[in-house]
């Protein structure tokens, strides 16, 4: 509710009720446009676009409730936007899986030499098999797996159906670990 009120003044022209909007979901979009584009300036850039472009389309948001999803759809074209015109859509398993939100998830262990070579080892494998799958099951994982996107949140995102959603995920799933048993 609190939420739904935010944009409601938003839209009568309080700054402060948008920044309050900025504040919540900074860290979120800021997180899906470094997952998409592993690079942290560029994430920033995208972010802050996305917060600009929903000030600017602020009056289009139909269902006023749904302001999450709508933002984060937002910053999801705009970093798919990015990646078809620079042609950039390689994935670093490496760099996501040290980016600072994933690395706050990992339990903390001692690690020993033989350790970190067969993680890196591990990581370039996985590195290799995420490059090779196609974009679409690829979109998929990193929603579910690092933004913890429910299905329902990914078909909202993708424009697809609950159905393809789960279909892709499991063949995305499927996929990786054949790949990898492979070797």
């Amino acid at each position: 509710m609190q939420e739904e009120l935010l944009v409601k003044q938003s839209l009568k022209g309080s700054h402060e009720a948008f920044e309050e909007l900025v504040i919540k979901y900074e860290k979120s979009i800021y997180n899906i446009a470094y997952h998409y584009l592993l690079d942290r300036e560029l994430a920033l850039d995208i972010s802050q676009e996305t917060f600009l472009q929903a000030y600017q389309s602020l009056k289009a948001l139909k269902d006023q409730t749904a302001f999450g999803a709508w933002l984060k759809r937002i910053c999801r074209n705009k970093c798919l936007d990015y990646l078809r015109k620079n042609k950039e859509q390689n994935l670093s398993l490496e760099e996501i899986m040290s980016a600072e939100t994933t690395l706050a998830k990992l339990p903390a262990e001692e690690r020993t030499p033989e350790k970190s070579v067969a993680e890196k080892e591990n990581i370039a494998h996985l590195e290799r098999l995420l490059k090779e799958m196609p974009a679409e099951y690829r979109e998929v994982l990193i929603l579910r797996a690092f933004e913890d996107y429910s299905y329902e949140e990914i078909a909202q995102a993708t424009k697809s159906s609950l159905g393809t959603v789960k279909s892709r995920i499991f063949r995305a799933k499927k996929m990786l670990k054949e790949q990898y048993e492979r070797v």
